[in-house]
């Protein structure tokens, strides 16, 4: 759904913005992804490993590890978009939760079509298509992992410089343990036999990666960088922000960061705890709102009043201990606080089934969850009704506030009104 054309007149007449830089932009993120991403250091690695491949002169096995919101799939992007701008091969595979099966199927048919072979050209010369595999071709393939692993070489080979980038591939968990495998399996045939010229890119979530190590060491002890996104730093925050003004300000400003103060980014920064998609999605609430109330900065007040509801959760999320307080915020943001099922929960905070589970239930052991009879997981109304509480103090303490200051006004105006009429 597009901005209407009075927002859009808004946007610019009043923040000097063609529109709202922090709303998603699917098409640019896919597009020319290099326009909108931000470095971090961890990502010193990338340009070294591209540039080699893209010389044909080494391969390399990258995996890009970090929580959901940390920018893994920019980064896929961005290594994608450099190879489409010279001229190289590249394979983009979106891992979802799904039928093993059907996630190999649908990896070997994508390097099947970006085969290069002359088998190939013959196959569509005397049956009149090269883009699809018949039934007994894809059986043949899959019956074993080296088998599927070999296609994925010879397409990298076939096109070289090449890349075939893996997102989300945590998701395999979620499929039957003969499919997890094999899979991984695979992925270890490829990667013990890619030829000079070709990249493998792997992103997966933090824990998860974690058990693909525990797991599968014979496919971990072949990777050659790991690149672990780390949470914004406030400088990194700001060159971030300062990207996606640049790319819809109507105006000249004197600050890279527009009608935007460099502390709301840092504080924003705070809130979301160095995490980009939640600092953006902060950020994007307080320039509409800014709109709205026709202010010409996003300062400090416009922050506080779209965090204001914000506040008692907040300060209940950052009460517990680390290692469980994503898994409450999703079950409270996703899912409204539940019920939820384990399945969901996992998908969602990328970790497998049995060790989400664990967790849930050392969740509900400290009594932060509890279990209705259909086994899906809610939390307490007793935990609901202290985040009340502490919202509701939160507004009296406002409200407290505001007629102190409207008192301290009304004191001034009425010296001011004294002293006149003395001087009279």
């Amino acid at each position: 759904m597009g901005t209407s054309p009075y927002y859009v007149d808004r946007y610019s007449s009043i923040l000097g913005l063609s529109r709202n830089p922090f709303t998603r932009n699917p098409l640019l993120e896919e597009s020319d992804p290099i326009r909108i991403f931000s470095k971090q250091e961890s990502d010193s690695l990338l340009e070294p490993l591209v540039d080699e491949a893209l010389s044909n002169v080494g391969s390399s096995f990258l995996v890009i590890t970090g929580s959901t919101g940390s920018g893994r799939t920019m980064r896929l992007r961005v290594i994608s978009q450099i190879f489409r701008e010279n001229g190289a091969s590249t394979m983009y595979y979106p891992t979802e939760p799904m039928i093993g099966q059907q996630i190999v199927e649908e990896i070997i048919l994508m390097a099947y079509r970006n085969y290069r072979g002359v088998d190939k050209v013959l196959k569509k010369t005397i049956f009149g298509t090269s883009d699809q595999l018949t039934k007994e071709e894809m059986n043949e393939i899959i019956s074993s992992a080296s088998n599927a692993g070999k296609v994925v070489v010879k397409s990298l080979k076939s096109t070289r410089p090449s890349c075939i980038l893996l997102d989300d591939i945590h998701n395999v968990f979620f499929t039957d343990e003969s499919w997890i495998f094999f899979i991984f399996e695979m992925i270890r045939e490829v990667v013990s036999n890619m030829p000079e010229g070709s990249i493998l890119a792997m992103t997966s979530g933090r824990e998860a990666f974690d058990e693909i190590e525990r797991r599968f060491p014979a496919l971990s002890s072949r990777i050659h960088d790991i690149i672990r996104v780390e949470p914004l730093r406030d400088h990194e925050a700001i060159s971030l922000v300062s990207k996606r003004i640049d790319l819809v300000k109507s105006r000249n400003f004197q600050s890279p960061l527009g009608p935007i103060d460099q502390e709301v980014v840092v504080e924003a920064n705070k809130i979301a705890s160095g995490n980009p998609a939640k600092l953006l999605s902060i950020l994007e609430r307080a320039v509409d709102l800014a709109v709205v109330l026709g202010k010409s900065t996003v300062d400090m007040r416009i922050l506080e009043s779209i965090m204001e509801t914000e506040g008692p959760l907040l300060e209940f999320l950052s009460s517990l201990p680390a290692d469980i307080r994503d898994t409450m915020e999703v079950i409270i943001r996703k899912f409204n606080g539940g019920p939820v099922s384990v399945g969901d929960v996992a998908i969602e905070i990328e970790l497998p089934v049995s060790k989400t589970f664990s967790r849930l239930e050392a969740m509900t052991a400290k009594n932060l969850l509890k279990r209705d009879s259909s086994g899906n997981y809610l939390v307490p109304e007793d935990i609901i009704g202290r985040m009340k509480e502490v919202k509701e103090s939160l507004i009296k303490e406002k409200k407290e506030k505001t007629e102190k200051k409207i008192d301290e006004l009304r004191k001034k105006s009425l010296d001011r009104i004294m002293r006149r009429l003395k001087a009279k």
